[in-house]
């Protein structure tokens, strides 16, 4: 019911008139590397069970509502309770490209994965701003770590086309 109210009051403020289209683009897909995944299934899914060994532990909108902590050593993230298909729209924004699950794998999973610590720029080096760690470290993260492969592929994506705005009506 918010969404229908959104809407509304977006096509009424601004005029806004959209549509949804598929096609097909450049994609990643999410398979089984060669030795299996390195990951295990979730032993709790609620936060309050979560938070008693991990009290820094929250909820995850990104992630389908999994829950994500820090781990105990520095660059360490802990992800439990999620899916998939959760972890693959997660990885596709720091790839750059939507990533499609074709594991086969189904439930809910806890996964860990390390990040190499950068260092920071030393005094008087160019102001160039590092590359996200994540992001720059995922493509080896994802095999080595998770036991996943991600493949380039084309696949069909449904996107929301704009197809006129205005600016908005006074109040």
């Amino acid at each position: 019911m918010l969404r229908a109210m959104l809407r509304a009051m977006l096509a009424d403020r601004f005029t806004l008139v959209v549509h949804r289209e598929t096609k097909e683009i450049p994609i990643y897909e999410m398979t089984v590397a060669k030795n299996g995944p390195k990951f295990k299934p979730a032993e709790a899914t609620a936060l309050a069970d979560i938070r008693q060994k991990h009290p820094n532990a929250v909820a995850a909108v990104a992630l389908g509502g999994a829950i994500v902590a820090p781990g105990a050593n520095p660059g360490q993230q802990m992800l439990f309770g999620v899916t998939m298909p959760a972890l693959g729209t997660f990885l596709s924004t720091l790839v750059g490209r939507p990533i499609h699950d074709k594991t086969g794998l189904t439930g809910n999973y806890d996964i860990t994965y390390q990040l190499e610590p950068t260092l920071p720029p030393q005094e008087g080096a160019g102001t160039t701003v590092p590359q996200d760690d994540l992001s720059s470290q995922i493509f080896s993260i994802v095999p080595e770590q998770l036991g996943l492969k991600l493949t380039p592929a084309k696949g069909m994506v449904e996107s929301l086309v704009i197809d006129h705005v205005e600016r908005p009506s006074e109040n």
